[in-house]
């Protein structure tokens, strides 16, 4: 039996990986893992990561693209938008 595909990415999630983004850009590899809120709990944003990771929900535009500003793979993100394949969750 194929797996269920998980409900749709909830405003709060969606939220907390906008923010984890954000904080992705500023962090630096000394320190210590930045944490971002999800459902009014304190989350490090590699844990926000592998929460949306399970979605295939299309990801807005405006995060693909500071997505793709602020990881080292950003290249692959834009190479990913030139050729038409989906922009989901799933790939973050």
């Amino acid at each position: 039996m194929a797996e269920e595909l998980p409900d749709p990415i909830s405003r709060e999630l969606r939220d907390a990986f906008s923010n984890a983004i954000g904080h992705y850009g500023d962090w630096r590899r000394e320190e210590s893992e930045a944490e971002v809120s999800l459902n009014m709990q304190a989350v490090a944003i590699s844990a926000v990561c592998e929460l949306v990771n399970k979605f295939e929900d299309p990801m807005p535009d405006d995060l693909w693209h500071r997505l793709a500003m602020v990881t080292p793979g950003g290249e692959t993100y834009q190479m990913i938008s030139h050729t038409g394949a989906p922009r989901d969750f799933s790939l973050a």
